[in-house]
């Protein structure tokens, strides 16, 4: 699953973080957390990171060589989280036909009562700049194609948390150019 933030559920769903927290509860959804690994661990780079992502910024030791050599500390910071219902994973044919009926839905007006929401305000919900993909190959498109702030992809997953690889757009880069 892709992360998403409270806060852009809240602007969906006017539904506040606590709420959103006993909802999980009650329905036995299992929040997943998520960390983005950066550069090596310098003051100058922490500083510069510090300013662009706030507190969730932190100092990462790499004990046992994930990301280099073992001992070496890197730049970390915490993405908005992931989540998973306790349903079973569909079929293809249901999400289809799942896909089908909410397609009629949004034909027929988002909220039942013939009124469609604008464009404008359906763009206030994506995360300017941010883009979750599947592996490092559509990140990499996805950046030259839509000229993104930043593009992550998921590792495979060891242990609670669900460590995300990230690839910057890089100032002087053109359209046409790789984006590393």
């Amino acid at each position: 699953m892709k992360p998403i933030a409270r806060s852009t559920i809240e602007k969906i769903t006017n539904v506040t973080p606590r709420i959103q927290r006993l909802y999980e509860k009650a329905a036995r959804v299992q929040p997943q957390r998520n960390f983005s690994v950066g550069a090596v661990y310098s003051e100058d780079a922490l500083e510069q990171e510090a300013w662009q992502r706030g507190q969730a910024v932190f100092k990462l030791v790499d004990k046992n060589g994930r990301f280099g050599t073992p001992g070496k500390s890197y730049l970390a910071w915490q993405l908005p989280n992931s989540y998973a219902g306790p349903h079973r994973i569909q079929t293809s044919n249901q999400r289809k036909r799942m896909n089908r009926a909410l397609t009629d839905l949004m034909l027929q007006g988002t909220t039942g009562n013939d009124q469609c929401t604008p464009r404008a305000e359906m763009d206030q919900f994506v995360e300017c700049g941010v883009r979750y993909c599947g592996n490092g190959r559509f990140a990499a498109k996805t950046i030259q194609r839509d000229q993104v702030e930043a593009a992550y992809w998921p590792e495979t997953k060891q242990g609670t948390a669900q460590i995300w690889h990230n690839l910057k757009i890089l100032d002087g880069v053109g359209k046409n150019d790789p984006p590393f």
